[in-house]
C-alpha cells in the first residue's frame, strides 16, 4: 500500500492517466489546464469521471483527485463559470517527460482512428522537451 504524502495542489496543466478515451471525439480532454470544474456534474458523474483519477502534474509529479470542494449554489445556472473545486492527495510518484511522452503516444496509437490527426498529433508529442509543451503544446 501507498502512503500518501500530503495534500498539496499541483501544477497545471495536468495529464489524467485515467481519461476514459472513448469519450474523447465527444469533446473531453485529457488535460486539466486548473483545477476548477467548469460544467455541472452530479456525485455520480463524479464519481464516474474524475474520483481517484490519478492526474500527472507539469512537475511530474503524480496525485489522485479524491473529492471536489462546492462553490456557491448560484454558479450551477451560469454557464461557463467555475461549479467545483477539484481536491488532491499526491502520491509521492514522479514520472520523467520522457515517461509521459511514451504513456501519452500510446493512448493515443490504441484510441485515436483517424490516421492524421494520429499521426500529427504523436509528432508533436514526440518533439515535446517539457511538461508544458507536453501538455499543453506550448
Amino acid at each position: 500500500m501507498k502512503v500518501f504524502i500530503d495534500n498539496e495542489v499541483p501544477a497545471f496543466p495536468v495529464y489524467d492517466k485515467n481519461f476514459d478515451w472513448s469519450t474523447f471525439s465527444k469533446g473531453p480532454l485529457p488535460i486539466f489546464f486548473d483545477l476548477f470544474l467548469y460544467r455541472n456534474v452530479s456525485n455520480r458523474q463524479f464519481s464516474n469521471e474524475f474520483l481517484n483519477h490519478k492526474i500527472v502534474d507539469s512537475k511530474g509529479q503524480e496525485f489522485i483527485i479524491n473529492g471536489r470542494k462546492a462553490l456557491p449554489k448560484w454558479r450551477c445556472f451560469i454557464p461557463g463559470v467555475k461549479k467545483s473545486e477539484l481536491k488532491f492527495i499526491k502520491t509521492g510518484m514522479v514520472y520523467s517527460v520522457e515517461e509521459m511522452k511514451q504513456v501519452i503516444v500510446k493512448n493515443i496509437k490504441d484510441n485515436i482512428e483517424d490516421e492524421n490527426i494520429k499521426v500529427d498529433w504523436v509528432e508533436k508529442i514526440i518533439q515535446s522537451k517539457t511538461y508544458e509543451e507536453l501538455f499543453s503544446g506550448e
